[in-house]
C-alpha cells in the first residue's frame, strides 16, 4: 500500500505506480521493498522509513535504479504518470 493510502489520503493512479513500483524492485532483488514483521513496523517503514535502494549499479543499470527510485518516491506528486514510465529510458 502506499504512503498516501497509510495516511489517509485520497486514493489516486499514483498509487498504482507506487505498487508497481514495489513489485519492479520484487523482481529485480527477489527480496520485499519494505521488510517487517508485523503489519504496524511494515507501515511505519513505509510511511516514515527510507525508501529502499537497489544494491551497487554494477549490479543493475542506472535507469533501473532510476525508475524504480521514481516510482517509489514517498510524495505522489512527484512519482511518474503510467505514459511516463513507457517513455523512460529503461
Amino acid at each position: 500500500m502506499s504512503p498516501e493510502i497509510l495516511t489517509n489520503r485520497p486514493y489516486g493512479q499514483k498509487s498504482d505506480i507506487w505498487s508497481l513500483g514495489c513489485c519492479v524492485y520484487e523482481m529485480a532483488t527477489l527480496e520485499h521493498a519494505f521488510k517487517a514483521g508485523d503489519i504496524s513496523s511494515l507501515v511505519l517503514k513505509v510511511v516514515k522509513g527510507q525508501t529502499p535502494t537497489l544494491p551497487s549499479a554494477h549490479v543493475y543499470s542506472e535507469q533501473l535504479v532510476d525508475l524504480i527510485n521514481l516510482m517509489l518516491d514517498k510524495n505522489a506528486d512527484n512519482r511518474p504518470t503510467a505514459k511516463e514510465i513507457l517513455q523512460h529510458p529503461y
